[in-house]
């Protein structure tokens, strides 16, 4: 899945909604169970009202921010291990 838009700081707003303990905590009562636990969610965080993001909204900027804090904190990790999710080309 996926969502294009050419404003970095909507993408960064997004990014930070979607990795909230609001969201996480919103869907778990739909999310589905199996015999290795908790399954994928999929869709289920655009089941949510997600409020579209609105530059002149202090919060939505300043979750903005955030995101790209955290971001280029990450990009800076050097990661040792291989797995699926650091494989080039997954």
């Amino acid at each position: 899945m996926y969502y294009e838009t050419d404003d970095e700081l909507e993408a960064h707003y997004l990014c930070a909604m979607l990795n909230s303990d609001m969201v996480n905590k919103a869907i778990k009562p739909f999310q589905s169970k199996g015999l290795f636990g908790e399954g994928h969610i999929i869709r289920r965080p655009f089941m949510l009202s997600i409020p579209r993001f609105d530059l002149n909204n202090s919060e939505h900027a300043r979750l903005a921010e955030l995101s790209m804090i955290r971001h280029e904190k990450v990009s800076k990790i050097s990661l040792t291990k291989r797995s699926v999710a650091t494989r080039p080309g997954i």
